[in-house]
């Protein structure tokens, strides 16, 4: 059933077989529509019709079929997510009906799913974004644009957008942390912060991570904002990044979007000729700025290189390469995270694209391309298969137009960097690989 659920399926399909049991089925059915929803698909509508699958079980596998089809870009996909019954039908179900409906250009479509959303999916800041996008390309400007006004006071990546479209500022809103010199001091002398900082200090991340966890555990949040303030100002990014994310306090940009290693940063993005906001923007969302850190897919340091990518790109750019222990280095992981980057803007030659990539892989990235014609690029970053993905390109978009806005250059706004996407023939092939 492993080795070969297509065979397994057709023989059940065709009552070939009598051998395999309703979870046999229903595990050749999960294992195949990975590979080939529309097949699956067909096959499975026979196998149900031979067998007896429970209901609950026969909506699982209808729910995988519809989204892996959509996930593949199938010219089958909507009708395969509209065969998943309302009782299977979760906000991921419907969020893929309306990504293949705005990918096919289908903007009725996409209000009429936006309306039957659940009201707290459809008041999110994604849906307010496609339905005044969709209101728009219905010919319901007004509405539109009144939609967009309203998100474009968001300081986000659905906030820019709109802030484009409406032809307004990006809303920064940047304001410092309320703490009173009193009590950071006296956190500053809190014996724990004090082992915390020390151990930092002195290259024990692990130690001082445990430390400062203790140390905070079961505190105020005014001392959590205040050891935020604390970590910052002794440059441990990412404990601070992370205390303001847990007290949910999104306004001081100086603690959440540091310039850490800034010399080093703007030296090698330089020599790569990439923007150094756009190399600020991979770093904070790949590691939070911690030098030692290591992926559960085995990435390391700073910019997350995996040891075979920082290997080959070491070699291309003369580097001694000292396995791990060069990826753990500061300086040369930015040299090489550059460089890799640098390397994917050539071969892609679209900001949007590289940052897929350097995330999920070029050769997934080539795969998501429209098939024939250009695509317009919010849509194109909204319907990428895999939702880690995702959510990471408009991370680092939105954080490159914040760092922009925190080294003083003039911003650049997402709709000049958002060109449409070329199809898969028109993408270049021609670069080096690495």
């Amino acid at each position: 059933v492993a080795n070969n659920p297509k065979r397994v399926l057709q023989q059940a399909a065709a009552r070939a077989s009598e051998k395999h049991s309703a979870e046999h089925l229903l595990y050749a059915a999960n294992r195949l529509a990975i590979r080939d929803a529309p097949a699956t698909a067909d096959l499975w509508r026979s196998v149900t019709k031979r067998y007896d699958i429970p209901t609950t079980e026969d909506h699982a596998i209808l729910r995988r079929i519809g989204i892996a089809a959509a996930q593949d870009y199938e010219p089958r996909a909507a009708g395969l997510l509209e065969q998943v019954p309302d009782q299977a039908a979760d906000e991921r179900v419907i969020e893929w009906r309306a990504r293949t409906a705005m990918r096919e250009g289908r903007w009725g479509d996409v209000l009429r799913i936006i309306a039957a959303m659940p009201s707290a999916l459809s008041a999110s800041e994604r849906w307010r974004y496609w339905e005044a996008t969709a209101l728009k390309e219905t010919g319901q400007t007004e509405v539109a644009e009144a939609l967009m006004a309203v998100l474009a006071t968001e300081r986000s990546y659905y906030g820019f957008l709109a802030a484009d479209v409406s032809g307004l500022p990006y809303a920064f809103d940047h304001a410092e942390l309320d703490v009173s010199d009193e009590r950071l001091a006296a956190l500053a002398n809190d014996p724990q912060l004090v082992r915390a900082r020390e151990l930092f200090a002195v290259d024990q991340p692990a130690r001082a991570r445990a430390e400062w966890q203790r140390a905070l555990r079961g505190r105020a949040a005014v001392d959590k904002a205040a050891a935020a303030e604390l970590a910052h100002r002794w440059q441990w990014h990412s404990e601070a990044i992370t205390l303001l994310g847990e007290l949910q306090s999104w306004d001081d940009l100086d603690i959440r979007y540091p310039l850490a290693y800034q010399d080093w940063i703007a030296e090698h993005a330089g020599r790569a000729s990439v923007r150094s906001a756009w190399v600020y923007g991979i770093t904070r969302s790949e590691s939070l700025f911690t030098r030692d850190i290591r992926s559960s897919a085995g990435a390391w340091g700073l910019m997350q290189l995996m040891p075979a990518t920082g290997k080959r790109v070491a070699r291309e750019a003369g580097i001694t390469w000292q396995g791990i222990d060069t990826l753990k280095d500061a300086e040369l992981n930015i040299a090489l995270g550059t460089r890799y980057l640098a390397y994917l803007q050539d071969r892609f030659s679209h900001p949007a694209l590289a940052t897929a990539a350097y995330n999920a892989g070029p050769h997934r990235v080539q795969r998501w391309l429209p098939d024939t014609t250009p695509m317009r690029a919010d849509v194109w970053i909204e319907t990428i298969a895999y939702d880690e993905t995702r959510a990471y390109v408009q991370r680092v978009l939105s954080a490159d137009i914040i760092f922009q806005w925190r080294m003083g250059e003039p911003v650049q706004r997402l709709a000049d960097i958002l060109t449409p996407v070329a199809p898969k023939q028109s993408v270049a092939q021609t670069v080096t690989p690495l």
